[in-house]
């Protein structure tokens, strides 16, 4: 399947967490709350743990 998630979540496995976080700090603030992008990105936020890469 090459849906927007699984592409995500592809290029996520091969980030840092630092860089992950980066990313979907970014697509948090880039993009309109409406979109998929938003919601996914914030989906994966939500479920970040409560150890914050530096």
């Amino acid at each position: 399947m090459d849906s927007f998630d699984h592409r995500l979540g592809d290029l996520l496995a091969t980030c840092s967490d630092a860089e992950a976080l980066d990313l979907l700090v970014r697509m948090v603030i880039d993009d309109p709350c409406d979109t998929h992008e938003y919601q996914t990105a914030a989906r994966v936020l939500g479920h970040w743990g409560p150890e914050v890469p530096r």
